[in-house]
């Protein structure tokens, strides 16, 4: 029994890095709340909980804070595209659903489709962001190339999304604390995909150095810098982000 009430236990671990979700889940809400905090929030939230899993988190506030403010411009801008898009989509949805007539019906499928498009894009997007330097542009197609080539993943994340929209149907008070929650459990799924392109990136990092430094080796000269390739999203097999890793 005092394995059980051990603060150190795993069990008690994971019920606190729960709790310190839940609580950012809440800042997460009011920033929201603004618009325009509402991308950097879902940034920085990522950043923390990936951090969690890892167990590599310390003061998860203040990293909080920092992926914030570190990430607010770009943040900003993505979060406000998404939410446009979402208001225009819902529109379209709410207008043509009961609609009469079969265009009405196709176009309804479209926007549905649409609908399922920008979820699928949005849970990507801003893990990717916390975790990548990068172009908007780039980076919304690397979110959309990872939901196809990780489906599995994706379906795993929609199901976690599913079940948290079920949570607060049952108990409306979660609202509160709903985003962190997601957040949190889809970190553990996507953890896995973010290591795997970190790692194509130190890859070519490395495989970079090493020919700056065969260069170096062969010639006589001064060493030249290596020129950087062109920027690349995940469509490629190559690595998401031609930047380094945050």
């Amino acid at each position: 029994m005092g394995g059980l009430f051990n603060v150190e236990n795993p069990f008690w671990t994971f019920v606190g890095k729960l709790a310190d979700a839940m609580l950012l889940g809440a800042i997460w809400l009011l920033a929201c709340l603004t618009i325009i905090g509402a991308g950097p929030a879902t940034t920085a939230l990522y950043y923390v909980t990936f951090k969690m899993v890892r167990n590599e988190e310390s003061y998860v506030y203040k990293l909080f804070w920092k992926s914030f403010k570190e990430n607010f411009r770009q943040g900003a801008i993505i979060g406000v595209l998404n939410i446009a898009l979402a208001v225009f989509i819902g529109y379209d949805l709410w207008f043509y659903y009961g609609q009469e007539g079969q265009m009405s019906a196709y176009l309804y499928l479209f926007f549905l489709i649409m609908a399922f498009i920008w979820i699928i894009g949005s849970m990507y997007i801003f893990a990717i962001l916390s975790k990548f330097s990068n172009s908007i542009k780039a980076m919304y197609i690397s979110a959309y190339a990872m939901s196809v080539r990780h489906f599995g993943t994706t379906l795993i994340c929609l199901a976690i999304m599913a079940a948290c929209v079920v949570a607060v149907v049952f108990i409306p008070p979660l609202i509160v604390f709903i985003g962190g929650i997601y957040i949190f459990f889809t970190a553990f799924p996507m953890r896995r995909i973010m290591d795997i392109y970190t790692q194509k990136i130190l890859d070519r990092q490395a495989a970079i150095a090493e020919m700056n430094g065969e260069a170096g080796r062969d010639d006589d000269t001064e060493e030249e810098t290596l020129i950087p390739e062109p920027e690349e999203d995940v469509a490629d097999e190559d690595a998401p982000a031609e930047d380094e890793e945050k």
